[in-house]
């Protein structure tokens, strides 16, 4: 497990790569570049974050949705408190949503988009914010309930085209590298977001193969229900640990059923399960359009 020194240089390094990447969502998206660029940012660098630390090997990371706490006295940026657009500060705020990642372990917080509240939890007004989770006991208020992204697809989406974008520059994958004191190693598939690759097989094995299997018993058709119902899950793209192996589990459950209820010619069956095959192994790092995406 790195240190809290090396994650500090990860985070500071991680920082430095997504000051040159903030303005540029928001200028494709047709806002104004905020004073400070990671505002309103917090979910898709977070989890660009988090897909980098999984790709590097690192586990026992997860994001973690709750609030800023601060009071009226706190020099707190107006992007962050002017929540209706009339150039002051909205009177009684005193809190703001906020995503950032945790690793209950370590007992580490890393907070990549911290910059965005100014002074108030980076002392110099730049950087990320990496802290023993203790010490931001009372800036840091976790939310009762996680947030659901998976009517959202587009934040994951942002932070998949940073990642794949980061995953293509060897250079900053081999500063990360350093930074948490790791030998130079081929990176590994993300587990708290399922392959963009598996979730177009998945998607493919749906329209194409189901709709070519026909039960021929009550039960069968009931187990075709509820199979389309579990194959949702692999489309609900709020990042958790166990993401990509649900994602594996309803694919092989897929291709047993269209394996076992296939009523068209057999040699279709077979190619379309060794193309879903291929396809779900596939290099899930095809270029997205990013006009296509928005801002949480």
């Amino acid at each position: 497990m790195p240190s809290i020194e090396e994650l500090e240089a990860f985070a500071s390094h991680t920082y430095d790569h997504l000051l040159g990447v903030w303005p540029n969502i928001h200028k494709s998206l047709g806002y104004e570049v905020p004073d400070i660029p990671s505002t309103h940012l917090c979910r898709e660098s977070s989890t660009l974050t988090l897909m980098m630390l999984e790709a590097l090997g690192q586990t026992g990371w997860e994001i973690e949705y709750g609030q800023i706490n601060f009071d009226e006295n706190d020099d707190i940026p107006l992007d962050i408190t002017d929540i209706e657009g009339y150039g002051v500060a909205d009177e009684n705020i005193t809190s703001t949503p906020h995503v950032w990642l945790v690793n209950e372990k370590l007992d580490v917080i890393i907070d990549i988009s911290a910059d965005q509240f100014g002074s108030f939890l980076i002392p110099s007004g730049q950087g990320a914010l990496t802290s023993k989770s203790e010490d931001l006991y009372h800036s840091h208020q976790v939310a009762d309930t996680p947030q659901d992204w998976s009517n959202d697809t587009q934040i994951v989406g942002v932070a998949e085209f940073w990642f794949e974008e980061a995953c293509r520059d060897d250079d900053f994958i081999a500063a990360a590298q350093q930074a948490l004191g790791l030998p130079a190693a081929d990176l590994v598939e993300t587990r708290s977001i399922a392959p963009r690759s598996l979730r177009a097989a998945i998607q493919a094995a749906t329209d194409e193969g189901i709709s070519q299997c026909q039960p021929d018993t009550p039960e069968g058709a009931l187990a075709t229900i509820n199979l389309l119902g579990a194959s949702a899950k692999a489309f609900d793209l709020t990042p958790r640990p166990t993401a990509k192996s649900e994602a594996v589990d309803i694919f092989e459950n897929l291709i047993d059923h269209i394996a076992g209820n296939w009523t068209g010619e057999p040699s279709k069956k077979e190619e379309l399960i060794h193309r879903m095959r291929s396809e779900a192994t596939a290099d899930g790092n095809a270029p997205v359009e990013l006009g296509t995406l928005k801002m949480g």
